[in-house]
């Protein structure tokens, strides 16, 4: 037995508890973040995608024909770090980086998709209308011991990468059980921002990575192409690009008791972390509405989570406020894998506490999160399923009412330390 066997086992051996909470099913929230952004591409195109499809052929119910996956020589390097802009210089084929690492799984069998607007999914097509349909990489890979794998999809044009999502990788890509699915971003689609790009032939490449199960997971080896790139022809990324290219709102620092709010209609339905989604895909706008609120009493925030540490901290007792006791969550630009954090309200003021219940946002999937107590960064809101319309009445004088409902409250609340 390698060495390397003989290190997992100890290692499974001594942390089996956290090997069961890294194995639950959290890939239920990715697949619901994947349609969700499905749903965002559709929506983003006034008028309606018409997601042509060109030279399709019907999936048929065996597996198209794979690639055998040869070895290559491509050096260690993490899967969130394939930015727009950068060369691709990945060989196809499978690179080992410990020995005997090719014991822990069997090459991955599979083919590309296309989803089109119907919902149906196609193999053998050369193009596609940009909008509600989208590619993604659909296949199988066996693992044994703790080991489970990470997997991503870049799209290239001239030897650039131009399509990824970056260090938001890990919401579009799922493994169950055996299977795998990989989901390809849009050419201008770069991580949280997207750029508009010129319709065209791409060429998409998918990179698996096998990693040791645990908190600083090994990585033992990367396949590229297991079964070979494929290149489509991309009508419609111009209107497709505009219209997603929505600019993030310019957030306002805290003044006092006085806070930059946004009104902002919940999206999502049926995802896992709807308002944390909505976050990393660009919530709240340019185009959001805004008022200000006053939010007495916040206490200085903090990056961490529960109970003892809590990010946020209101030192005043409630008294009636247009918030008090109403359902509200807590957004950052980042919290981690963790789910939807609900803000716990309390009689002498309110904090973030840890609760055995999860309460989710109205319309959120029901879905499995690894236990997990990641600490806030970056940008953090207060989303408060409210408003304060005599506030936002006075300050937008003659906004149409009519049609305004459904809208919760954004408070932006200052950047975590």
């Amino acid at each position: 037995m390698s060495g390397l066997r003989d290190g997992l086992g100890e290692w499974a051996l001594g942390r089996g508890d956290e090997v069961a909470a890294q194995l639950l099913p959290g890939e239920a929230a990715t697949r619901g973040a994947i349609r969700t952004r499905r749903r965002r591409r559709a929506g983003a195109i006034a008028g309606g995608a018409l997601a042509t499809i060109l030279g399709v052929a019907a999936i048929a119910s065996a597996l198209p024909g794979t690639t055998a996956v040869q070895p290559a020589d491509n050096p260690l390097q993490d899967i969130s770090s394939f930015n727009c802009g950068d060369d691709w210089t990945l060989q196809a084929g499978e690179t080992n980086y410990e020995p005997g690492a090719d014991y822990y799984f069997d090459s991955p069998v599979g083919y590309w998709t296309l989803t089109d607007d119907d919902g149906d999914t196609h193999t053998g097509f050369s193009g596609f209308t940009a909008g509600l349909g989208g590619m993604s990489w659909q296949g199988s890979m066996q693992f044994k011991g703790v080991t489970t794998p990470k997997a991503t999809v870049v799209a290239v044009q001239q030897g650039k990468i131009v399509g990824a999502f970056q260090g938001d990788f890990a919401r579009n890509f799922s493994f169950d059980g055996s299977r795998l699915e990989a989901f390809a971003p849009y050419p201008g689609q770069c991580g949280d921002l997207t750029a508009v790009a010129n319709s065209g032939k791409y060429t998409y490449h998918l990179v698996i990575q096998v990693v040791e199960v645990g908190w600083e997971g090994k990585t033992l080896a990367t396949i590229v192409d297991p079964s070979g790139p494929y290149t489509v022809d991309i009508d419609g990324l111009e209107q497709w690009g505009e219209a997603a290219a929505v600019p993030t709102a310019e957030l306002r620092e805290p003044q006092g008791d006085t806070y930059q709010a946004f009104l902002v209609r919940p999206t999502g339905q049926g995802a896992c972390r709807p308002l944390q989604e909505a976050r990393e895909d660009g919530t709240p706008s340019a185009a959001s509405l805004q008022y200000t609120v006053s939010l007495p009493g916040v206490q200085p925030l903090t990056s961490g989570m529960w109970a003892g540490d809590p990010v946020m901290v209101l030192d005043k007792p409630l008294q009636g406020e247009w918030y008090a006791n109403q359902m509200a969550w807590l957004v950052a630009d980042d919290v981690g894998a963790m789910q939807e954090p609900y803000v716990v309200w309390s009689e002498d003021g309110k904090q973030l506490a840890s609760s055995l219940e999860w309460i989710s946002p109205i319309g959120a999937g029901n879905c499995a999160f690894e236990t997990r107590l990641d600490p806030v960064e970056g940008a953090v809101f207060l989303v408060i399923w409210n408003v304060d319309w005599p506030a936002f009445i006075e300050q937008n004088p003659g906004a149409d009412l009519t049609s305004m409902t459904g809208y919760t409250t954004w408070v932006y609340l200052g950047q975590a330390h």
